[in-house]
């Protein structure tokens, strides 16, 4: 079997769609650095930086940003037409909505107990 056969590819288009993917994947690199940037200077500017959470909020960027690369990733690959990778990144993509929110209910359920701990400790 030829790799043609395997990735189910047609060569001839195949390099005209590489220089689109790679024009896509540099644009998603830039956003999502941009978006990494500009939410680190939200969380500085509300000094979020000084909280005892501070690293949730961390995680929570690191996620928002690799969603952003991924998307792009994904945008490229469907622009190389490859059916196999385009799938399988797919399927990875379903899932960040669910971690987004499961993140989003561990960030306020750690400060609902922070403000409860803080209220039981002032009652004494």
């Amino acid at each position: 079997m030829l790799l043609k056969d395997i990735l189910q590819i047609d060569i001839s288009d195949f390099f005209t769609n590489l220089v689109f993917a790679a024009v896509i994947i540099i644009a998603g690199f830039v956003i999502g650095t941009l978006v990494n940037i500009v939410l680190k200077k939200m969380a500085k500017k509300g000094e979020l930086d000084k909280a005892r959470s501070y690293n949730f909020i961390k995680l929570f960027i690191m996620v928002i940003t690799w969603s952003i690369y991924l998307l792009f990733l994904n945008f490229a690959l469907v622009q190389l037409d490859i059916p196999i990778l385009t799938s399988w990144l797919s399927s990875i993509l379903l899932v960040i909505p669910s971690l987004t929110g499961a993140l989003i209910l561990i960030v306020a359920g750690f400060a609902i107990a922070t403000y409860l701990k803080n209220v039981i400790e002032e009652s004494r």
